[in-house]
């Protein structure tokens, strides 16, 4: 489940829209996969829009209680600050199919779970190396992101453990997504955390915040 967000219709009702992406086994083939979908649900008990709209912030509040383990409303609690991603896209990934990946799969699921992104199309060999060495802000980010083959995953490895604060630099979370011709890494990470490998799988790992650690050593 990703988004919550109310809308008001009609006799002071208010609609609570809840995206979602289950697991569904395809009938024809066998095949278990991700899927959207959306459920609405309708707050009308009480005789004011203000009073729905508290009803439906309550079953928001509820529901991300479930899923996050935290209440949104509680500032003191990290994960309830928004998230923010350096996100890098390269646009040659995949046979020049990543930035669409990235455009019509990746980016709308981050919108619909409040993540917003910092997004660097990679433009030449080293670029995401080159980016995280000298980024100044690099803690503001909860994530660093790449839509991209393997190349960009090791780049960006490479760039954090030449910043001087690579020792807790290389803790910063990534969350990888196969937008290219080689994704064994991805491919690991998914199968650790138990998902197929697919791009919709892997933003959703990303979303929920699953992690697993990753020795890593410089060549």
């Amino acid at each position: 489940l990703l988004e919550q967000k109310c809308t008001t219709g009609a006799k002071d009702s208010v609609y609570l829209l809840i995206h979602y992406f289950p697991l569904i086994k395809n009938r024809f083939n066998g095949k278990v996969q991700r899927c959207k979908k959306q459920v609405i649900l309708c707050a009308n008990q009480h005789e004011t829009t203000s009073g729905n709209v508290s009803q439906s912030m309550k079953w928001k509040r509820a529901i991300t209680q479930q899923i996050y383990g935290y209440d949104e409303t509680h500032n003191g609690v990290t994960k309830s600050k928004k998230r923010l991603f350096l996100t890098f896209v390269n646009p040659k990934g995949g046979k020049g199919i990543a930035k669409k990946m990235w455009l019509n799969t990746v980016k709308p699921m981050l919108e619909v779970a409040g993540i917003t992104s910092v997004v660097v199309y990679t433009e030449y060999s080293g670029h995401a190396r080159d980016y995280v060495q000298e980024c100044k802000d690099i803690y503001k980010y909860s994530a660093i992101m790449t839509v991209s083959g393997d190349g960009i995953v090791f780049e960006v490895f490479n760039g954090l453990m030449k910043r001087d604060d690579n020792l807790d630099a290389i803790k910063i979370p990534l969350a990888i997504i196969p937008g290219g011709s080689g994704n064994g890494l991805c491919a690991a990470i998914l199968h650790q955390c138990g998902v197929p490998l697919t791009m919709m799988d892997a933003v959703y790992v990303a979303i929920r915040g699953a992690s697993t650690p990753l020795e890593y050593g410089p060549s």
